[in-house]
């Protein structure tokens, strides 16, 4: 399998290039929307950007959280759907490197909570996050192709009960999770 199937969902850190927007609060409900123009480039890939001028794949990710806060409960959703500016590899790079490219990705992840009046919050949460191999084309020169596009090469599934006390200048926390990751 390629060693991307192992690469953290968004980077697992800030996004880069995205541009987006928060919403006021209408009644509680408010949504954050986001786009990145590559969003899961990263600085060890031999990758190479397909920018204008080019009819190549380009990447793209988006986002989309909307939350709704009622007072002493709140409900979110979060997704993410991206793909990277991956085609396929020059000559002078090696199997494995072709073989490097950024999986395309995506994740949804729902989360609530209830805040008790004596300072006791429990929540719920839950995340499916899935990689699937990166189509490329046979690069000229090294008749590489990635045998891996299309298939599954990550899928997690988790479960979280996050419980918080508050005593006022002090909170304690406990978390219970339970994951399942199926890795082709």
């Amino acid at each position: 399998r390629p060693a991307s199937s192992n690469n953290a969902i968004a980077n697992l850190s800030r996004t880069p290039n995205l541009v987006w927007y928060d919403s006021p609060k209408w009644g509680g409900f408010g949504f954050m929307v986001g786009y990145s123009t590559n969003p899961i480039r990263t600085s060890t890939t031999p990758e190479f950007e397909n920018d204008l001028g080019t009819t190549a794949r380009k990447g793209r990710g988006w986002t989309f959280n909307p939350v709704y806060d009622g007072g002493f409960w709140q409900v979110a959703w979060s997704h993410w759907n991206a793909k990277s500016d991956w085609t396929g590899c020059l000559g002078a790079l090696t199997t494995q490197q072709c073989l490097n490219a950024n999986d395309d990705q995506r994740a949804d992840s729902v989360r609530g909570h209830y805040i008790f009046k004596m300072g006791l919050r429990v929540g719920l949460a839950w995340n499916h996050s899935k990689t699937t191999g990166a189509p490329f084309a046979v690069s000229a020169g090294t008749g590489i192709a990635n045998p891996f596009a299309g298939v599954t090469t990550g899928d997690r599934k988790a479960w979280a009960i996050p419980i918080s006390y508050n005593t006022g200048a002090h909170t304690f926390y406990i978390v219970g999770s339970v994951q399942y990751t199926m890795v082709a």
